[in-house]
């Protein structure tokens, strides 16, 4: 079965809320069994987010620049649009 359009972003959505939702709770798991120095869990924390804010843009972003013209037509806000 091959994945394309709707379904893969649809799927690639789901794999980056799971990645989210696990990574927050790595730090709280972290912070409850370890004595995590406020410091520590704010650069962690902040490492996170900006993994987070990286898959997203790459989230958004893929469809520009791995779609074909064709593509590019029906995607609202790029040249093509008709």
């Amino acid at each position: 079965m091959k994945l394309t359009g709707p379904f893969l972003f649809i799927l690639v959505t789901l794999m980056i809320d799971a990645i989210k939702t696990t990574t927050q709770l790595w730090i709280d798991q972290l912070a409850e069994t370890h004595a995590l120095p406020d410091e520590v869990r704010k650069d962690l924390t902040a490492m996170v987010d900006g993994l987070q804010t990286d898959l997203h843009r790459t989230l958004v972003e893929m469809p520009q620049v791995k779609a074909t013209n064709a593509q590019l037509g029906e995607i609202e806000g790029t040249d093509l649009d008709v």
